[in-house]
């Protein structure tokens, strides 16, 4: 099977090993042998849950060091509030792929506590998911640097509010133009938004 799935990579060598790997009838060639068929019996639509689930905790994960400045070599814990329907033990054994990827030392979980003070948060599939900031950043230093953010992001917002509420510029300016701005306007709406829940977590 191995060297089928080399063949189209090293032909010559893959149906030279294919032929002496045991008898073969004459004008027999690897080229024409039969390739993998699905087996519906190894599909686990239970662990292709899991994995989609841990995929997206690790894109969070990441998506919060980029967001708060936390560089990728600083190891962070992380803490979880499951919902009673996903189960923290099954959860457990996929840690060292969150240990690899996301650089999660520590992994657990909130039954009915509170969220971790100056945390940054995120939701996954309707599970909440917590990392705690002290420690890893100058919270004061990065408190100011978004606060600056959120000002000069509010300012641009409200010269293009300016623009698509004046009525002149609506109707004069080519369509396409006024489109663009529209969609500035979503992108710099979800920025201030993105950037105001950090400002948020640090206080």
């Amino acid at each position: 099977g191995a060297l089928r799935l080399l063949h189209p990579l090293m032909p010559f060598v893959t149906e030279e090993l294919w032929q002496n790997i045991r008898q073969r009838t004459p004008g027999e060639t690897i080229m024409r042998s039969q390739l993998f068929k699905a087996d519906d019996r190894m599909i686990d639509k239970q662990v292709e849950d899991e994995m989609g689930f841990v995929q997206s905790v690790i894109e969070s994960v990441r998506n919060i060091r980029g967001e708060m400045s936390i560089a990728p070599s600083k190891e962070i814990a992380l803490v979880m509030k499951l919902s009673p329907a996903r189960h923290a033990d099954r959860l457990k054994q996929y840690e060292g792929y969150l240990q690899r990827l996301a650089r999660v030392t520590s992994l657990s979980f909130l039954r009915d506590g509170a969220r971790p003070r100056l945390s940054a948060s995120a939701v996954v599939q309707g599970e909440e998911l917590f990392v705690p900031l002290e420690g890893l950043i100058d919270i004061e230093v990065e408190k100011t640097r978004l606060r600056k953010e959120i000002e000069r992001l509010t300012g641009v917002l409200n010269g293009i509010r300016g623009k698509l509420n004046n009525e002149s510029f609506v109707a004069r300016a080519p369509k396409d133009v006024v489109e663009k701005e529209k969609e500035k306007q979503a992108t710099f709406e979800t920025n201030l938004e993105k950037l105001q829940k950090s400002y948020e977590a640090l206080s």
